[in-house]
């Protein structure tokens, strides 16, 4: 029997109408909707309307009365009151995925912007690749110039620290060598 089937994806399809609309008007509420939610939120005016001009006709055609004699009749009765239910079963089920089917839609739009942003970030990505390729090489070459020429001044400092020393020992040397004639000359004129 697919009636309960059909009842079981009506069941769900509502449900999911009911959350995407509790969403969207979260959303609505707040002033932040996008095309997407303005679209579903559309679509559940549209099946609001819907049901209600629907309803108003199924209360028209049940106004009258309906007379029949046997079993045949009451077996037809039966089969086209079924098939009504399954009608309208199929029509509430059409009215409910006409969202989906939208969102659906907008997804594809909206995996394509995606990708396309994504193709314009990772551009973007790759030249400030090449940038800072760059420069890390120039920051680089300028660094081993300063260390080339900290060396050479490190160098230039312990020369000239060597001439210092160099020097000093000269002047002890040399004023040794002055106390000594000195002292020569004070003990030879004694």
């Amino acid at each position: 029997d697919p009636l309960p089937l059909l009842s079981h994806w009506m069941h769900i399809s509502q449900s999911f109408l009911v959350s995407s609309c509790v969403c969207t008007q979260s959303f609505a509420a707040k002033g932040n909707e996008g095309k997407l939610v303005r679209d579903i939120l559309d679509t559940k005016d549209e099946l609001n309307k819907g049901r209600s001009q629907e309803e108003e006709k199924e209360e028209e055609k049940e106004t009258g009365i309906i007379l029949g004699r046997g079993r045949k009749k009451k077996d037809e009765g039966f089969k086209k009151e079924e098939i009504q239910r399954l009608r309208e079963a199929i029509q509430m089920l059409c009215q409910t995925t006409n969202p989906l089917a939208k969102c659906m839609d907008q997804l594809q739009e909206d995996m394509e912007n995606m990708h396309k942003e994504l193709t314009s970030w990772s551009k973007v990505r790759t030249q400030h690749g090449g940038k800072l390729t760059e420069e890390n090489r120039v920051t680089l070459d300028e660094l081993n110039q300063m260390n080339q020429t900290l060396k050479e001044l490190d160098d230039e400092v312990l020369a000239a620290q060597e001439r210092t020393n160099s020097t000093k020992a000269q002047i002890l040397r040399n004023d040794e060598t002055i106390e000594r004639l000195l002292s020569m000359v004070v003990s030879g004129s004694k």
